[in-house]
C-alpha cells in the first residue's frame, strides 16, 4: 500500500494527501475534521461533524425520555394542586351574601321594632346590635370575595404553567419519535 493517498476534502473539495498513520485530521484549507476510515483496500474520509451529529441526537433523544417520565409528575402535581383549589375558593362572587345580609338586616330591625313595643330605648339598642351584625356580615363578604380574588388567581397561574408545560412535553415527544 503507498504511503500517501490523495483524496477531496468532503467539506471544501481541496486535494489531500492522506499518509498511512493518520486516523483524523483537519483540512489545511477549510479546517474542517475528518476521520479517515480504512476497509478492505479502500481509504475513506468523513466529516466528524456528522459522527457528533449522531451522537448529539441520541444525547437529545435519552434527555427528552428522561424529561418526558419528569414533566409527566410535574404536570400531575400542578394539576392536583388545582384540583385542591376549587374546593378552597371561597366566595368569589359577594353580591348573593350580600343580599342576604341585607335582607337578614331588614328582618332584624323589624323583628325589633315590634318586639320592643315601640319603646325607643329598645329599639335603639335592636338598631345597634344590628349594624354590629352587618359589620360582620360585611367583613366576611369582602374577606370572602378576597379569598376567592386570590385563590381565582393561582388557578390562572397554575393553568398558564401547566398550559406551558405540555407545549415542552410535547416538544419533547416529537424528539423522541424523531419528527
Amino acid at each position: 500500500m503507498p504511503e500517501f493517498a490523495t483524496l477531496s476534502c468532503p467539506s471544501c473539495g481541496a486535494k489531500l494527501q492522506i499518509g498511512n498513520d493518520l486516523e483524523k485530521f483537519a483540512c489545511s484549507h477549510c479546517g474542517n475534521e475528518h476521520v479517515v476510515k480504512r476497509g478492505g483496500g479502500v481509504i475513506s474520509i468523513s466529516p466528524i461533524i456528522e459522527q457528533l451529529k449522531s451522537v448529539r441526537t441520541g444525547v437529545d433523544k435519552t434527555a427528552s425520555e428522561l424529561a418526558i417520565r419528569r414533566l409527566h409528575q410535574e404536570i400531575e402535581n400542578l394539576e392536583n394542586e388545582r384540583a385542591g383549589l376549587k374546593g378552597s375558593a371561597g366566595y368569589t362572587d359577594g353580591n348573593g351574601l350580600a343580599m342576604i345580609g341585607t335582607g337578614l338586616l331588614i328582618i332584624a330591625f323589624g323583628i325589633a321594632y315590634l318586639v320592643s313595643n315601640f319603646k325607643f330605648s329598645t329599639v335603639l339598642w335592636c338598631t345597634g346590635g344590628t349594624f354590629v351584625i352587618a359589620f360582620i356580615v360585611i367583613k366576611a363578604v369582602k374577606d370572602g370575595i378576597k379569598s376567592g380574588n386570590e385563590a381565582s388567581e393561582r388557578r390562572n397561574m397554575l393553568d398558564k404553567i401547566i398550559s406551558e408545560k405540555y407545549m415542552e412535553l410535547e416538544n419533547h415527544e416529537k424528539i423522541v419519535s424523531g419528527k
